[in-house]
C-alpha cells in the first residue's frame, strides 16, 4: 500500500500517472516479473489519474480539448502495447522500460518549467482499456493489485491537493535522478546483470 501511496503522490503531482513509479519499484525493489509489474502499474495509473484529473479540472489546469484528441491514439497505442506485452520476454521489456525512463528523466529535466496536467485525464481510459487485456491474459495479481490501488487512491488525493504549493522545479529536480537511476537499473537487469 506505501508504493501505491508513493506513486499517488508523485504521480499526481508530476502529471505521471503512477506507472512510471510502479513498475520500477516492483522490478527492482521486489524482484516480481515485469510482465505483472507493468500489469499492476496499469491500475496505478487508472487510480492517479482519475483522482487528480478531477481535482486538476476544478483548478482549471486540464486542457480537456487535448486532452481528448490524444486520447483517441494513446487509447490506441495502449491496446497494442498490452498485447505486445504478452509476446515479448522480460529481458525486452526491462530494456523497453529502462530506456523509457531514461527518456523520461531526459524530458522532465528538459521542461522544468512546465506543466503536465494535461496529459492525466487521457490515461484513465487508455489505463481502463489495456487493464481488459491484462486481466484476461492473467497478470494482473489481486495481491499486487488491490494493495497498490488502495495506496494510489489516497496518494493521488494528497498529490492534487498539494501540488498548486509545491515548486514544480524542486520536485522535478529530486525526482530525474531516481528516474534516471531506475532506468538504468533496468537496463543493466536486461543485460542479466543483478546488482543484488
Amino acid at each position: 500500500m506505501s508504493i501505491g501511496i508513493l506513486a499517488g503522490v508523485f504521480g499526481a503531482v508530476l502529471g505521471l500517472g503512477g506507472g512510471m513509479i510502479v513498475t520500477p519499484i516492483l522490478v527492482l525493489g521486489f524482484n516480481l516479473p515485469i510482465h505483472y509489474a507493468i500489469a499492476a502499474s496499469i491500475i496505478a495509473v487508472i487510480g492517479t489519474s482519475s483522482d487528480a484529473s478531477v481535482a486538476y479540472l476544478k483548478d482549471d489546469l486540464l486542457n480537456i480539448r487535448v486532452a481528448m484528441f490524444l486520447e483517441i491514439f494513446t487509447t490506441i497505442g495502449a491496446l497494442i502495447g498490452a498485447v505486445l506485452v504478452g509476446i515479448f520476454k522480460a529481458s525486452w521489456l526491462n530494456a523497453f522500460f529502462g530506456f523509457l525512463l531514461l527518456y523520461q528523466g531526459f524530458a522532465m529535466w528538459q521542461k522544468m518549467h512546465s506543466k503536465k496536467a494535461d496529459t492525466l485525464a487521457l490515461k484513465d481510459d487508455t489505463a481502463a482499456a489495456s487493464a481488459l487485456i491484462y486481466f484476461f491474459n492473467g497478470t494482473i495479481q489481486p495481491l499486487i493489485v488491490a494493495p497498490i490501488a488502495i495506496g494510489i487512491i489516497f496518494g493521488s488525493t494528497l498529490g492534487s491537493k498539494v501540488m498548486p504549493y509545491l515548486p514544480n522545479k524542486l520536485l522535478r529536480g529530486i525526482f530525474i535522478p531516481v528516474v534516471v537511476l531506475a532506468g538504468v537499473q533496468l537496463v543493466i537487469k536486461a543485460l542479466g546483470i543483478n546488482l543484488y
